[in-house]
């Protein structure tokens, strides 16, 4: 009997269901979201639809939720990457899995995450793998452009018979023969159908399966290959798949893509029905497939693993028991008087009693488990961050680190009785050793319990703009050229949702609202074809990757909970991650904990070891005194460089004016140093200075809003005096500050009732302030008064512990400043960053010892120095220098083992295999080598002679003329003479700065520093300060010194040309900006012409000096570009004092004077005095009242000067005649001394 006389009696109304569908979860190859297919379905009146991406379960979830929105069957797969053996190059093809009930949902998971795994990523899952995996799983045998089973037949008959024999064993009832059609099938692949028709009627022979049953004949099922909803989406997959390939795609004049490939959009059931109406028992196969798969991903209660707690004990009881054991241990560290104790006990018996009612003793104990044990391998922990730092139990159990009593913090604001969700600890960890935290937690429940977490990566406006640029060329125009495509990504917009500042405006959306935009598009044809193409694959998934923080852990194997990969590049040495991202995983019941890696915490741990090895002295960072009079003053001055949470430059303005004299003061800080809030900071200041000031609230609110002068700075002092004043519990409170959060009407005028007049509905019941003794006009008042702060009000909690720890910095740095910041400079790996620490040690009088490849380390170190103010220097770290990691700290490891290196040539001999050239040279032009030979040039040439194996010849194959000796040069390689004639850079301090980012010795604007003053120029911050201090906004024409680090030349989003400058002074960076309108107006400078100044400036390394305006809008400063000139161009006429040297001795003989008579002396006195009057007749016509005062000094005799009447004005001419005149051998400048 054939196939098709089994399939006789089907029903010829048997709905198609697509099988072979993906989604943009194929990453980078499908290009609809599952929305978009779902939606298309249900319009086409489809009761199913499947999902199988490649290699892919990304999407499950999302396809799971949209399909139950819309009524649909989903249908949860796969397309799997499988390959007939498991030695590399074996045959490789595609099969896809299906899931019929929730073990097979486990089943794939299992198969989908071997397949992951390195050893068979690459090349596919091996066939054989399947085994054991297949139960309640459908499997189709493959189609597409790389269908298994076909492959296999095309290689060789034989080879496709013993492909099919496998998976017909494996699978039993649950295989399919996949006939996979895009079109009605063309010559050549009817062959290939009938080749697989054929296997299907038996020809492979019968098979024994695993279930016992014997089997030769295959149901046949119809596919077509699915990529994109609508006929529109072809174009975006046609796009990416030349994006993923490096290919391109051309556009014919008609504005569409030529192509050869099939089209891909989903079908409707006629149009299906069509293409395979040769095989109607296919088409009912896909029907019959649909109603075998009764699963799909559910939205799930979250669940936890049993926390292992002593026999006998509950979680709820060892809770309990650790917290108090634990609490006890707090109060005695901080020495809290006993007759105080009974109101912290009271306290964690209420947040005990809620925690347990809420189900959550075991969260709270697996969170306290792999702190503690961070903790006992020295792995820094944050003091808290966000809400969690509200409890005790969290400050009991050493979660947190700070005492929630002290500071007033809330439990309900972390966890709300009145609104059950799960709880949610931000935990901060040294980011160098997070990755252990993760491992022990794995080890812990087991490395299959535990997952990290996808994050997905869309293609955004302006890669997209970028791709489209790279893969799309027109039939007429061509391809879009590179600087086209750059100028067009410049002036895209920001996204209009103030919720998405961070992201451009959908370029579509751009073109059609943004004349700029628009305008720039259009000035090529290529522009907007550009844009269009560009548009449509904006939003759709390129990537996955791991999320750095997210961990989450499963009460089962996560695989029993969620698509799992193994993603070598994950955690330490690879991880186990789930294909879902944080929505995702939480949704299907899994609890995430979030392991975050605070850089300050290793930071502050590297400077507790300096500490250590330099004083012997060990620093309980939590124990340190809270009110250090140095350190409040030290911040109170604006010196916050390298403190963590106030080194910015508004953040040093805020410390200024606040003047904190106290912990809570920059608590307050922290709360108040953001949009919105930042405009309480004067009235702060001024309240805190004495400034009288009524209560919100009156009387009753004091004890509440005093510590901050009757400002509601923190979220929690709305709750409190909702408390107070209205009766609402502290759950219901939280509940009234969201509602203020969210704006949300309905429900913001049910809360004004309740706050005035009660609520007896409410459990426990609000009475309301008028209830409580208010008057109705005072509540409304202070309702409303309420509403803007509960609007921006911060969270104390996490104020309080990021405030802790920018105070810890700041004790840090006040009392060991070399080695706190020889720690945090050793984490900045930027030059301009480590140039302000470098500044801020020259503050402190702290020398940065240069590079020494004798001395220096991997990192930042402090070192005995002498000459350091402390005694205490902080030397140059060797991976800070451009091109020279050491991150294995080799050199260091050499010279531990062997000793220091002797010369140049020991160097080489020992470590010279491990560098480069590039490497090399860049330790010359920082100094690296001075030691070992202090002629930068000349070592440079050496080092390179040696690798080149020139270094070896023996001394006696060399005359004794052709070498010479110095101190530490190796016997057994001898440098020859020459090298010893090469002459040192003239530019050693410019290649010294490109090889460290910064200067060690002189600043080039140091040798101008006196002239630059006279000239008028002045440093950026002297001028903000004087705009500060005078309450102004904006000074014009302000001329400032700067080195130029980096120019471009950029458009603004009003598509106007401009100039965006980096720069440099001493102590200070920032950024100006030269925009034509500025200046042109007073028929000033060419953009080019600035620009070429600016790059020149660059490129040489010269000081140039700009003519700005400057504004301050209360947080930074704007620098707006007038002119700029080089440094030795403005400062050409910008003189001090001159004195113009003479020696008698130069001048040559004067006949007339010698024919006149008299002795040497007096014709010598003559000569001198006519020279003198012919330098006075230079200078005459040049007198100036803002001039120079000039002395005229002979044979260096300054006792006798000769002052010139008047001042006068010097210029480069002048100073050139001067020079030629006969007998003047110098002319010395006071500005130069």
């Amino acid at each position: 009997m054939t196939v098709q006389d089994l399939t006789q009696s089907q029903s010829l109304t048997d709905p198609f269901i697509h099988l072979r569908v993906h989604t943009t979860y194929s990453l980078s190859e499908g290009a609809s979201y599952p929305k978009d297919l779902l939606g298309l379905a249900k319009n086409l009146n489809m009761p199913a639809l499947a999902i199988s991406d490649r290699n892919s379960m990304h999407g499950v979830f999302d396809f799971s939720m949209k399909a139950k929105d819309y009524k649909v069957q989903p249908i949860i797969g796969i397309q799997l990457s499988v390959s007939l053996g498991s030695k590399p190059g074996s045959l490789t093809g595609n099969i896809i899995l299906f899931a019929c009930t929730e073990q097979a949902f486990h089943n794939i998971n299992a198969l989908h995450l071997r397949a992951s795994r390195s050893e068979f990523a690459s090349e596919g899952l091996p066939i054989e793998c399947l085994r054991g995996y297949t139960k309640d799983v459908i499997c189709l045998t493959g189609g597409g452009e790389d269908g298994l089973l076909p492959l296999s037949m095309n290689k060789s008959s034989q080879l496709g018979i013993s492909c099919l024999r496998t998976l017909l064993e494996i699978f039993g009832s649950g295989l399919y023969v996949e006939i996979c059609r895009n079109a009605p099938p063309s010559v050549e692949s009817e062959i290939v159908e009938k080749g697989l028709i054929d296997l299907a009627e038996g020809q492979a022979g019968e098979v024994v399966c695993l279930d016992g049953i014997r089997r030769d004949k295959i149901p046949l099922v119809a596919t077509i290959d699915t990529w994109h909803a609508t006929p529109e989406g072809r174009d975006a997959w046609l796009m990416l798949r030349a994006i993923s390939s490096g290919g391109r795609v051309k556009m014919l004049n008609d504005g569409t893509l030529d192509s050869k490939a099939p089209q891909c959009h989903l079908r409707s059931q006629e149009e299906a029905k069509k293409i395979f109406e040769d095989l109607p028992e296919a088409v009912n196969n896909t029907w019959s497939i649909a109603r075998r798969c009764a699963f799909m991903v559910m939205k799930h209660k979250p669940t936890l693993p049993a926390f292992p707690v002593p026999e006998g004990q509950s979680e709820e009881e060892f809770l309990r028991v650790m917290s108090l054991e634990g609490l006890r241990k707090r109060l005695t560290e901080i020495e809290l008087p006993e007759e105080e104790h009974p109101k912290y006990l009271k306290r964690l018996d209420y947040e005990l009693g809620i925690i347990n009612r809420m189900g959550f003793p075991g969260y709270f104990l697996i969170v306290a488990d792999f702190i503690q044990w961070a903790r006992r391998q020295d792995i820094p922990v944050g003091p808290g961050r966000g809400s969690g730092a509200g409890s005790i139990v969290a400050w009991a159990l050493t979660i947190t680190d700070i005492n929630p009593m002290e500071f007033g913090l809330l439990f309900e604001r972390f966890l709300n009785p009145d609104r059950v969700s799960m709880p949610d600890f931000d935990i901060d960890f040294c980011k160098d050793r997070r990755e252990e935290v993760r491992s022990y937690i794995a080890t812990r429940y087991g490395e299959d319990h535990v997952g990290m977490i996808t994050a997905f990566g869309k293609i955004k406006g302006r890669t997209a703009l970028q791709d489209a640029q790279r893969v799309l060329y027109h039939e007429t125009y061509g391809q879009a050229a590179y600087g086209f495509m750059t100028a067009i990504k410049d002036v895209l917009p920001q996204h209009a949702d103030p919720n998405k500042k961070t992201e451009s405006m959908p370029i579509l959306e751009a073109y059609n609202t943004n004349d700029a935009f628009r305008a720039k598009v259009n000035e090529e044809p290529i522009g907007p074809i550009l844009c269009r193409m560009a548009g449509k694959i904006e939003g759709l998934i390129r990537d996955r990757s791991s999320h750095a923080a997210g961990a989450v852990i499963g009460n089962t194997k996560i695989t029993d909970i969620t698509p799992v990969i193994y993603d070598p590049k994950a955690g330490q040495n690879g991880f186990l991650v789930c294909d879902f991202d944080m929505k995702g995983v939480e949704s299907v019941g899994l609890v995430k904990f979030d392991l975050l890696g605070l850089v300050t915490l290793s930071i502050i741990h590297k400077a507790l070891l300096f500490i250590k090895q330099m004083h012997g002295t060990s620093i309980n960072p939590s124990l340190i005194p809270r009110d250090d009079k140095g350190v409040f003053e030290m911040l109170s001055e604006g010196h916050a460089t390298a403190v963590f949470q106030f080194e910015g430059g508004g953040m040093r303005d805020a410390l200024m004016k606040v003047k904190p004299e106290r912990l809570e003061d920059l608590i307050a800080i922290v709360a108040l140093y953001r949009p919105g809030p930042m405009a309480y900071i004067s009235t702060y200041v001024a309240r805190k200075e004495g400034e009288p000031y009524e209560t919100p609230g009156g009387d009753r609110c004091k004890p509440i809003l005093d510590e901050t002068y009757g400002i509601m700075v923190y979220q929690e002092q709305v709750m409190g005096v909702a408390q107070e004043v209205a009766g609402y519990s502290l759950g219901s409170a939280d509940l009234l500050r969201r509602a203020m959060g969210k704006k949300i009407a309905e429900e913001m005028k049910k809360q004004e009732h309740t706050f005035i007049y009660g609520d007896p509905e409410s459990n426990p019941p609000i009475p309301g302030a008028i209830a409580r003794g208010m008057t109705e006009k005072d509540a409304i008042k202070l309702f409303n008064d309420i509403k803007p702060f509960a609007d921006y009000g911060f969270n104390k909690s996490h104020a309080a512990a990021y405030a802790w720890v920018g105070y810890i910095t700041a004790w840090l740095k006040f009392h060991y400043p070399a080695e706190f910041l020889a720690a945090q400079i050793s984490y900045y790996d930027k030059p301009e960053k480590r140039s302000l620490v470098k500044e801020e040690l020259d503050r402190l009088g702290i020398r940065m010892l240069p590079p020494d490849i004798n001395f220096s380390c991997t990192d930042f170190r402090p070192e005995r120095d002498e000459k350091s103010k402390g005694g205490i220097g902080v030397r140059f770290g060797l991976s800070a220098v451009k091109g020279v990691t050491d991150e294995d700290g080799a050199f260091e490891a050499e010279r531990t083992k062997n000793g220091k290196f002797k010369d140049l040539s020991d160097f080489m001999t020992r470590v010279g295999k491990i560098t480069t050239s590039d490497q090399r040279s860049a330790l010359v032009a920082c100094g690296a080598f001075d030691s070992l030979w202090p002629v930068r040039s000349q070592a440079e040439e050496i080092l390179n002679w040696i690798a080149g194996d020139k270094g070896k010849k023996k001394k006696e194959e060399l005359s004794s003329d052709d070498i010479f000796s110095a101190t530490g040069v190796n016997a057994g390689i001898v440098i020859p003479e020459k090298f010893k004639e090469i002459a040192e850079w003239g530019n050693r301090a410019d290649r010294e700065y490109s090889a460290v980012g910064f200067y060690f010795g002189r600043h080039p604007l140091d040798r101008y520093l006196k002239r630059m003053i006279k000239g008028g120029v002045r440093r950026r911050r002297s001028i903000v300060d004087w705009l500060k201090a005078n309450n102004k906004e904006r000074i014009n024409s302000r001329r400032l010194a700067v080195m130029v680090e980096d120019v471009k030349r950029l458009r603004s989003r009003k598509n106007t040309e401009y100039i965006l400058l980096i720069a440099s002074e001493k102590n200070d960076s920032y950024t100006a900006s030269f925009f034509p309108s500025n200046y042109n107006q007073n028929g000033g400078w060419s953009l080019d012409h600035i620009f070429r100044v600016l790059q020149g400036a660059k490129i040489s390394r010269i000081p140039v000096i700009m003519e700005a305006s400057i504004s301050w809008d209360g947080t930074r400063s704007s620098q707006f570009i007038n002119a700029v000139w080089t440094a030795n161009e403005f400062l050409e006429g910008v003189h001090g004092d001159l004195t113009v040297d003479i020696k008698s001795t130069e001048i040559p003989p004067d006949a007339a004077l010698m024919m006149g008579g008299g002795d040497d002396a007096d014709i010598l006195k003559k000569v001198v005095e006519k020279t003198v009057k012919r330098v006075e007749a230079l200078f005459l016509p040049k007198t100036h009242e803002k001039g120079s005062t000039v002395r005229i000094r002979i044979d260096g005799d300054s006792s006798e000067l000769i002052e010139l009447p008047g001042r006068y004005l010097m210029s480069n001419p002048l100073e050139g005649a001067l020079m030629s005149m006969p007998g003047v051998i110098g002319i010395h400048d006071s500005l130069d001394e």
